[in-house]
């Protein structure tokens, strides 16, 4: 009886181990961060006014995402140069924010208050924000015509780097 158990046991463990290793090697590779240098994956998340955007659909200009939320204090703070850049570059490049999980009716009145109107795209389900391993708010990408990732910042940007990535995309600020 106790031998047979031990059978049982053996056979269980055995099975266990074999399946975490078949799930640890099936399409780990398929899932993995962003790196510089690579192209993005693609999304389409709608804005505001319920409009979808496509990332591919920007193609030809180089873009610059940022990833924020209302309740984050670093995120607030950045905006306002965020803001300055958009108006002063708005036709030499894209700038989308994408809000982390919250309704318009908490970020429509977040944005008149703070002056932002560089487009926002809503994340309702964190889908982008899961694909893309964003760990920290605020986050920005800074992508090229071509759709490949130029710069990763995490945190909030200064004008340095700011000026640095946009140089990195051929944009003179």
């Amino acid at each position: 009886m106790k031998s047979r158990f031990l059978l049982i046991l053996l056979a269980g463990v055995c099975f266990g181990v074999g399946l975490g290793f078949l799930v640890l090697i099936s399409g780990n590779d398929t899932v993995k961060p962003p790196a510089t240098g690579s192209h993005l994956q693609d999304f389409t998340l709608k804005d505001l006014n319920n409009n979808e955007i496509k990332l591919s659909g920007l193609r030809g200009k180089p873009v610059l995402i940022n990833f924020w939320a209302t309740w984050c204090v670093p995120c607030k703070s950045e905006m306002p140069l965020l803001e300055q850049y958009y108006l002063k570059l708005k036709d030499k490049i894209a700038f989308y924010g994408i809000d982390q999980q919250e309704t318009t009716n908490v970020i429509m009145p977040y944005l008149k208050e703070n002056g932002i109107t560089f487009p926002t795209l809503l994340d309702e389900t964190g889908e982008v924000t899961r694909k893309y391993f964003i760990q920290g708010f605020p986050t920005t990408y800074f992508v090229d015509g071509d759709g490949i990732l130029r710069a990763i910042q995490i945190g909030p940007l200064t004008v340095a780097q700011i000026n640095t990535n946009l140089n990195a995309l051929g944009i003179q600020p």
